[in-house]
């Protein structure tokens, strides 16, 4: 009898782990992160998209972002869909708020650290977004010798 009691508590703490341990499922699959995975520039963009299966405490999501091809490019943090309770969005200490639908951009040099926390996830709450390279705009000197270049341009057909 005690032995029969041993194994229903194995099964149950078993079936309850995965709860407790509050942490959210990420899909896989070909150009997907999940928690503490690293997004290089270079294999931009990249999607990541998690849910809670079962009602969960408080938890945190930690994305590490590298450069690895300088200067001319940003990251693009687009928020495609969030029902998370309480979520703070935190890029290297610093806290943006970021809107579905709506673009973010920072400027990456080296590594940097996203950390999404969030508090009291309901069932089938999720959270998906996508993290991409983009250039930088072109700089104002550049914009200004092209301008100075027309200017010129027009100039001499007169």
């Amino acid at each position: 009898m005690i032995k029969k009691l041993k194994y229903a508590a194995a099964a149950a703490f078993a079936a309850i782990a995965p709860g407790a341990a509050s942490a959210l499922t990420f899909s896989g699959g070909p150009g997907t992160l999940s928690d503490g995975d690293t997004f290089l520039f270079t294999t931009s963009p990249a999607d990541v998209g998690a849910i809670a299966f079962a009602p969960e405490g408080a938890g945190s999501i930690t994305i590490n972002i590298l450069n690895d091809v300088g200067s001319n490019l940003r990251l693009a943090f687009d928020l495609v869909g969030n029902t998370l309770h309480g979520a703070v969005f935190t890029l290297d200490g610093t806290v943006f708020n970021p809107v579905v639908g709506t673009e973010f951009g920072a400027a990456i040099s080296g590594l940097s650290t996203l950390v999404i926390t969030y508090t009291g996830a309901d069932a089938f709450d999720s959270i998906a977004f996508e993290l991409a390279a983009v250039p930088l705009p072109a700089a104002a000197a550049m914009m200004l010798t092209a301008l100075g270049g027309l200017a010129l341009a027009k100039f001499r057909k007169s």
